[in-house]
């Protein structure tokens, strides 16, 4: 965390400068920090066997430890 809080669900924190994914690194759990300005886009995708909670491994990413 670099400054306040502006979300914390847990999951994802934001802050006025960037977001951090808590348990993004498997099998680690480990947080990723990302600036706003690294991120190019946002898309909107529907969760399934494939894409959902489960999946280990993709380019997309997921909470694979998240809470329920």
């Amino acid at each position: 965390m670099t400054g306040r809080p502006i979300h914390d669900d847990g999951l994802v924190e934001l802050d006025e400068t960037g977001m951090t994914l808590r348990r993004y690194y498997f099998p680690l759990g480990t947080a990723k920090r990302i600036p706003y300005e690294e991120i190019r886009g946002v898309r909107e995708q529907q969760l399934g066997a494939l894409t959902g909670r489960g999946r280990f491994v993709g380019h997309h990413w997921s909470p694979v430890l998240g809470a329920a």
